[in-house]
């Protein structure tokens, strides 16, 4: 296999590193704790849906024992990381905060964040309804 010319020539020395602080809340009691690790990709990331869910033991972060212990980071929000020097035109890093999901899809029981999301839909839709509601009253007694 041979490369054309100097400027389309892909080595390891110029490639693209993708470094993504997979970050979650464990299982400690009674004070939970933050837990990371590190996932390095080799192509461009430019929104949350470009990136992979990512499995860990969970009995090693107080969220499974050791007979069942896979569990699964849904990543959910991404910031540049403001900690890790990296070179713009080859490196991207970013924070990855993530809710710790089953293997089959749901929720891990130490996920609280989808008890605190499905408690705003819930609110943000009566809201609406109340809202709308509340219109037609108004308009109502206008007469």
């Amino acid at each position: 296999m041979s490369l054309q010319t100097n400027r389309n020539i892909v080595t390891k020395e110029n490639s693209m590193k993708v470094y993504l602080e997979y970050i979650w809340i464990d299982g400690t009691e009674p004070t939970s704790k933050l837990r990371a690790k590190t996932k390095v990709l080799t192509e461009r990331v430019r929104k949350v849906s470009d990136l992979p869910v990512w499995g860990f033991d969970g009995s090693s972060t107080n969220q499974a024992d050791g007979s069942d212990s896979d569990c699964v980071l849904n990543p959910i929000r991404m910031v540049k990381d403001p900690f890790r020097v990296v070179n713009e035109e080859t490196e991207q890093a970013y924070l990855v905060l993530c809710e710790v999901m089953n293997t089959d899809g749901t929720p891990h029981n130490t996920n609280t964040r989808t008890v605190l999301t499905d408690l705003l839909n819930r609110h943000r839709l009566a809201r609406r309804r109340l809202s709308s509601s509340s219109r037609s009253i108004l308009l109502w007694c206008r007469g």
